[in-house]
């Protein structure tokens, strides 16, 4: 195992900049995500570390030994893709057993270390088959267990569930969880789905246009993002964002919105919030924190109706969308409920749980202390990144250059 460092990393294509020099600390063991958009310079990263992207500057460290000029295969990484990257004319063992084999691990030794992987894997019976005749489940479980094989001391994932359906993308996430808790192994982990990110990472990374902007536990971005973005895209359904003013309401403060509604203010947050009175702001609350069911608005609850638009029955709740000043929300509703479009419903906002953002620099406003690892990384606008204009090989020649 090995913890990794990147230090004021940079990737230019030419002209064009995709990653501006990200610095990031991973520790020996843990599972770390990389978030974000198509085009924010995840992948790119992921393809830095394991040595398949040249950097354009900065250093890769693996336990403070650097590894800017070290081919991928003498790094000690292993790699699952998105695509299966497997043999067609190997079996299952064959596959597995493939990098063991170029290295010269005597055939008692691969045979002991892929009948483990395959026993962890659940794939013992799938031995002896060839690709083509399994399903994409039990592809990528293929690829995992030739990447555990080798034991190496960093795993790379490159959004190794994107080809599956919803059913088994659940339930890969649960089998990598699992894998991760019984290995202890560095993992990074790259996708654009906040969900995976959320529920397999010690450690989330948001990324956007080639920088960090927050980096910390699922809990902490989820309750405490520093800014705009991390704060929309963390999160499903992604919290809503009521645009108005900050005005002063005799000794307290109280949110005008744009659609008429006013909000008053925590009272233990007003001092936090003085200095953006007369200021553009928005109002973040999250669905379950906008709903009709009244023991989840806590002390501070503000009301207002609104005409219910579209409702989504999903079981534990309804989603109840709604126009405001021509923008479009989500709040959260009692499931067993019936509701149709037109019809007012009262709603409950939850103000001890609001975020407080300043329109102009794109920050919340921290109203306590914060825990979060690290805060934003503050830069100018950047260069939006492609990530599909990135150069890359077939699959199989990548998994050739790392073994």
């Amino acid at each position: 195992m090995a913890g990794v460092e990147l230090s004021g990393l940079i990737k230019s294509y030419g002209a064009l900049d995709v990653v501006h020099g990200i610095d990031l600390s991973i520790e020996d063991g843990q599972f770390t995500v990389l978030v974000g958009p198509s085009g924010c310079g995840k992948s790119t990263t992921l393809r830095m570390i394991a040595g398949l992207e040249e950097i354009s500057g900065g250093t890769i460290s693996f336990d403070g030994n650097v590894m800017n000029d070290l081919p991928p295969k003498e790094r000690d990484i292993a790699m699952v893709f998105q695509s299966y990257a497997l043999y067609p004319n190997l079996t299952v063992g064959g596959n597995m057993a493939f990098g063991l084999k170029m290295k010269g691990v005597p055939k008692p030794d691969r045979e002991t270390a892929v009948r483990e992987a395959a026993e962890l894997l659940g794939i013992t019976e799938l031995l002896g088959r060839r690709p083509r005749t399994l399903s994409g489940g039990q592809r990528q479980r293929v690829a995992m267990g030739r990447a555990m094989v080798r034991r190496p001391a960093v795993f790379l994932f490159d959004e190794p569930l994107s080809n599956l359906d919803a059913a088994l993308r659940t339930k890969m996430r649960l089998e990598i969880k699992k894998i991760h808790q019984r290995l202890r192994t560095t993992m990074i982990y790259v996708t654009h789905d906040q969900i995976e990110a959320m529920t397999l990472a010690d450690r989330i990374v948001v990324m956007n246009r080639g920088i960090i902007e927050q980096v910390g536990s699922p809990q902490e971005l989820y309750a405490q993002p520093v800014n705009r973005f991390v704060a929309s895209f963390i999160g499903s359904p992604a919290m809503n964002m009521l645009p108005g003013k900050l005005l002063e309401s005799g000794s307290g403060l109280v949110a005008e919105l744009a659609c008429g509604v006013s909000l008053n203010i925590p009272a233990d947050r007003v001092p936090a919030y003085r200095g953006m009175i007369g200021r553009d702001i928005e109002v973040g609350l999250r669905p379950e924190h906008l709903t009709d069911e009244p023991q989840a608005s806590g002390h501070n609850a503000e009301f207002f109706d609104v005409t219910v638009d579209v409702v989504e029955p999903i079981g534990a709740c309804s989603l109840i969308s709604f126009m405001h000043d021509g923008n479009e929300y989500i709040a959260q509703g009692q499931p067993l409920v019936t509701r149709q479009p037109g019809e007012q419903q009262r709603l409950q906002a939850a103000m001890d749980h609001m975020h407080l953002i300043d329109v102009t620099t794109g920050l919340v406003v921290p109203h306590k202390a914060s825990s979060t690892d690290t805060g934003a990384v503050e830069s100018s606008p950047q260069s939006t990144s492609d990530e599909s204009a990135t150069p890359s090989g077939a699959p199989l020649n990548l998994e050739k250059e790392i073994q």
